[in-house]
């Protein structure tokens, strides 16, 4: 597997991630700052991994 590929496969599970939790910034919701801060690490996340196969990778735990 190329670089590549490993970054669009990040990529695309991480977009999962955030569409899971896109009722949250709605108009109508307020977003508490554990859900902000989530959300905000998932979209950095590829700043700082190149692939899920990255030593220490892992997506950050989605607040309750």
């Amino acid at each position: 597997m190329t670089d590549e590929i490993r970054m669009q496969e990040l990529r695309k599970q991480r977009d999962t991630l955030l569409r899971e939790t896109d009722y949250m910034a709605l108009s109508d919701v307020t977003m508490t700052d554990a859900w902000k801060n989530y959300r905000q690490e998932l979209r950095d996340i590829t700043k700082t991994f190149q692939s899920m196969e990255d030593k220490d990778f892992k997506f950050p735990t989605k607040p309750s």
